[in-house]
């Protein structure tokens, strides 16, 4: 199928771009959320008060927003084949779950000694 890879490429490029781009006016809207079971950083650590909850959002909301940039970013300029968009945009994924719990984890432990 000729031209079938390029059109691949810049679709899986176009994709994870928008993804990250997506994250950005979800992670700015997270520390405006209300408390509730849904939707938000939702431990029993920040359900458990209306403080709680600010605080996770707000860290959630940054590091949300930090991801979103950086995946858009590099699908932009640093990332040039189908296979490294792939690999590059699952490792912003993981690095995005694993820093938003250790974030969440910070805010928790912070709260505790005060």
């Amino acid at each position: 199928v000729a031209g079938g890879g390029t059109l691949g490429q810049g679709f899986a490029r176009l994709m994870f771009t928008v993804t990250g781009l997506i994250f950005l006016p979800l992670g700015n809207a997270m520390p405006k959320l209300r408390r509730n079971g849904w939707v938000g950083v939702r431990t029993s650590w920040s359900l458990a008060s209306d403080e709680n909850w600010r605080k996770s959002q707000r860290a959630g909301g940054v590091v949300m927003m930090a991801g979103g940039a950086v995946l858009a970013v590099g699908n932009v300029f640093f990332v040039r084949t189908t296979e490294q968009s792939l690999w590059f945009s699952l490792g912003c994924m993981v690095l995005l779950v694993v820093v938003l719990l250790i974030a969440t984890a910070a805010v928790s432990r912070e709260s505790k000694k005060e």
